[in-house]
Order: C-alpha cells, then sequence, then structure tokens
C-alpha cells in the first residue's frame, strides 16, 4: 500500500480498525471498511503511485463491490480521489468505467453519506464524481478541474488557476472545506460522528449523560446577531460547529450544531461575512442555503433558519439569476419533512423574510426576539414604493404575533433552552410521506447488477 493512501487511513480511521478487502487485486486503488469515533465507515482510496490512479474497468469493479457493501450496511462512504482520469488503454471500456462510478455514486444519493476528499488531483470526470457526493473535501495542494485551466481562453494557471482548492473553495463552490491533510481528517471524522448513518436512522441524538453542557444555561448571543458563525457557536453544546461551504457565498452561513445533543443544522444570513455589511439576500446565498438543507433533509438533521434580512440584493446579476434561485430554496425548503425552527434575530423584512422564516414558507415554529422588525416593506422600500413613513411599521411584531405568524416572543438569553424544548419534541414529526423513494438498497444492488455480471 502506499504510504500516503497509509497515512491518510491512519488519520481518519479509529487505531487498527481498518480492514482491506479484495487486497489482491492491486488496480490503483485501496478499498476497505473500519471504524470512524466508533462508527461503522467504508472508504476507497486511489493510488496514484499505480498507473496514475487512472480509471479502468477492475478499478471500477472495485469502488463498485465497496459501495455496495456499504450501502448493505447503511453506512458512510469516504472517497479518497488522486486519479488522471479514464484509463485510455482500455478504451471505451474505460470510459465505461468512470460513468459507472457516477450511477453508482447517483444512485447512492439520500440513503448514505457520500464524503470525497481531493488529495491529489481529480480532473475530467473525477472532477464530476467527486460533485456528486454529500460532502467534498480538498487538502489545500489538491487540484480539480473538468477543463485544464491552460485549456480555457484568457485563464491560465499563472494569471488564476482555477483548478486550485482556494478557487473551488471560494469562487467556485465546488469544494466544501479546503485544509492540510490531518485539518480534512478531522473535519470528515466530525460530520460522520455527528450525523445519522443513513437515512433510514432517526435523527443524531447523544445520549443526555454525554452532553457537554448545561441544558439551561443562559446564552449571550445579542452581540453575535450580524455574526452567524459566532452565534452560532455561543448557541451549541459548548461551542461544537461545523461549518459548510465557508468560503462561498459569505452572506449566507452554514454549518452544525449540536443542541442538547441533537445535531442541527443552521443557517442565516451573515453580515459580518460581506465587505458591505450587506443584510440582503443574494442567488448564491440562496443556493447555498438550498444545498444544505437538501442534505439536512437527506439525513433527518433539524433545520434551524436564522432571520436578519432586509430584502434582496439590488443588482442586475440578482434580477437574472434570484428566480431561479429561490425557486431552489423555497422547493427544497417547503417539502423538507425534518423539524424546521425559524428564528427572528434582527429585520425580518417582506418575502425575503417569508421565504424561510415563516409558517407558510414551511417552519413548524416562529420564534423572534423582542424590539426586531417586522415587517412587509424595509423602512427604505416603503417610503419609495408607499410614501409611508418608519412609523407605519413600528407594530410590525406585534401584528405578527396577532395573526399567528410568530409564535412566542423569547428573551435572547432563553433562546437555547426554548430551541433545545422544542427541536427534542418536534424530533417525533411524522413526515407524512417517506424521506426518500423505497428500497433504495434493492435500487443500488440492481444496478451494480449489470456491471458485476460483466
Amino acid at each position: 500500500m502506499d504510504s500516503e493512501a497509509r497515512r491518510r487511513i491512519d488519520l481518519l480511521f479509529d487505531e487498527n480498525s481498518f480492514v482491506e478487502t479484495k487486497e489482491a487485486v492491486a488496480e490503483g486503488v485501496i478499498t476497505g471498511y473500519g471504524q470512524v469515533g466508533g462508527c461503522p465507515v467504508f472508504a476507497f482510496i486511489q493510488d496514484s503511485s499505480v498507473k496514475g490512479g487512472s480509471v479502468g474497468m477492475a478499478h471500477a469493479r472495485k469502488i463498485c463491490s465497496i459501495y455496495e457493501m456499504a450501502v448493505d450496511a447503511g453506512a458512510p462512504i469516504v472517497g479518497y480521489l488522486d486519479s488522471a482520469g479514464i484509463r485510455l488503454s482500455e478504451s471505451y471500456d474505460g470510459a465505461a468505467a468512470t460513468a459507472l462510478l457516477s450511477s453508482v455514486s447517483a444512485r447512492a444519493a439520500g440513503y448514505i453519506p457520500r464524503i470525497s476528499v481531493i488529495y491529489g488531483q481529480a480532473g475530467g470526470i473525477m472532477s464530476l464524481i467527486a460533485g456528486l457526493s454529500d460532502i467534498v473535501c480538498m487538502e489545500n495542494d489538491a487540484k480539480k478541474f473538468i477543463n485544464s485551466p491552460d485549456a480555457i481562453e484568457g485563464i491560465s494557471k499563472d494569471k488564476k488557476d482555477i483548478s486550485s482548492a482556494e478557487c473551488a473553495y471560494n469562487e467556485l463552490g465546488t469544494a466544501d472545506f479546503i485544509g492540510s491533510d490531518e485539518e480534512t481528517a478531522g473535519y470528515v471524522r466530525d460530520i460522520i460522528t455527528h450525523l445519522p448513518l443513513n437515512a433510514k436512522s432517526k435523527s443524531f441524538v447523544q445520549e443526555i449523560g454525554d452532553v457537554i453542557d448545561d441544558l439551561n444555561r443562559a446564552s449571550n448571543l445579542e452581540p453575535y446577531k450580524n455574526d452567524i458563525p459566532a452565534f452560532s457557536k455561543e448557541l451549541s453544546d459548548g461551542g461544537f460547529y461545523i461549518p459548510f461551504r465557508d468560503g462561498f457565498a459569505k452572506d449566507m452561513v452554514a454549518g452544525f450544531i449540536s443542541l442538547g445533543g441533537i445535531t442541527v443544522g443552521v443557517f442565516g444570513n451573515n453580515e459580518a461575512g460581506t465587505d458591505e455589511g450587506s443584510a440582503y439576500l443574494t442567488p448564491g446565498g440562496m443556493n447555498k442555503a438550498a444545498d444544505f438543507v437538501k442534505m439536512c433533509c437527506a439525513f433527518h438533521v433539524p433545520v434551524l433558519s436564522l432571520i436578519n434580512v432586509k430584502g434582496y440584493e439590488r443588482r442586475l446579476h440578482t434580477e437574472k439569476c434570484m428566480p431561479r434561485a429561490m425557486r431552489n430554496f423555497v422547493s427544497v425548503y417547503a417539502n423538507a419533512p425534518v423539524p424546521k425552527i425559524a428564528l427572528n434575530i434582527g429585520d425580518s423584512a417582506g418575502t425575503a423574510y417569508l421565504a424561510y422564516g415563516s409558517h407558510e414558507g414551511g417552519a413548524d415554529l416562529v420564534y423572534a426576539w423582542p424590539n426586531v422588525n417586522m415587517a412587509l416593506l424595509s423602512d427604505e422600500d416603503a417610503a419609495m414604493i408607499a410614501g409611508a413613513d418608519a412609523q407605519s411599521y413600528e407594530d410590525g411584531l406585534q401584528a405578527a404575533l396577532s395573526s399567528g405568524a410568530v409564535d412566542k416572543v423569547i428573551n435572547p438569553a432563553d433562546t437555547r433552552k426554548y430551541l433545545i424544548s422544542a427541536f427534542g419534541l418536534l424530533l417525533e414529526k411524522d413526515p407524512g410521506r417517506p424521506l426518500m423513494p423505497d428500497g433504495p438498497r434493492e435500487r443500488i444492488k440492481n444496478g451494480l447488477g449489470k456491471l458485476l455480471r460483466r
């Protein structure tokens, strides 16, 4: 086994727990299973020291075999990618092998967590295979591209390396986390140990005795209402927080926290994340939120939305892209059958608020802090459109309470206590429909059958 591959296995898996499968079939990929924080996990690690880690039919069959084991066991799968792409010496069989990998990963979507870690290069079709995963991580020096930067007119590695991890994380939004090999392994371990093993498992809840924080402690949240990462850490058990795609669309923050031992997905508009201190929604931010809620939905993770928004960003680009981005988000959020709580912590204006902070938008419970500014229009818009002054909207919160749009006004210091209690009750929520189509394991196995019988 290549030393680089062995080192990553040791970083990810619990000590001496990894067991290699099909060890005699080298083929430039190592497969096996073990324990991560006591959780069963399957993995494949492409070994670029063997034929550049290129994908041929035997290579693909070996990966498909470990996917089949992961689906049968209902356990996460982690793929470490370092591949030159299709094994050209196998001609069309090599091309068919990469197509098969895409199909197998797609069939497992929404059933088991699929995590890709690019530690070398993932070019061409391997970049697309990585993109099918629920979580994509890249080590700092890794490369991911469909077309080489030098093949794109006006772009070169010297001018702008669009294949770099930094570009994927900060500009393209195609990497959810970047870091060193140790940081990446730690991130993957945190994700695995705080998500259900599969879509049929219940929401992840720690035993009360294992919760490292006081369930009733007061939270000092008000200073952080414009800084969602800091807000989330102050709210969470012991400051626990796993960021999601933190480098991209910084106006919208999403991540996982723990509330009374319950893993909860939290997202919200983040003024501190933009140069302008914007409190407006953007297309990139809404697409990021939609992807995050979709993943929470697949794995029974309750969702908390933090509302502090004045409206939509005012740019031509937003006019072009926001309708589709909002369609994407509204559809995902409204149909998500997991517990959903909205918390108004600042401005709550117009349809931007209604989309992800209202009962009508799909929230089970809506809380608000005192003195939040709730209105159909921001003061600025009201003056422009209706000629109304700010005084017309000072009673917005009271009107929202009277109409049932807000269930309860809570003090900021009591926020954690109320959320823990509410999510604990809502965990038994009956979605009224399956979270995913019936028979995912059978579907995947049937799809694999044709390949494995070739």
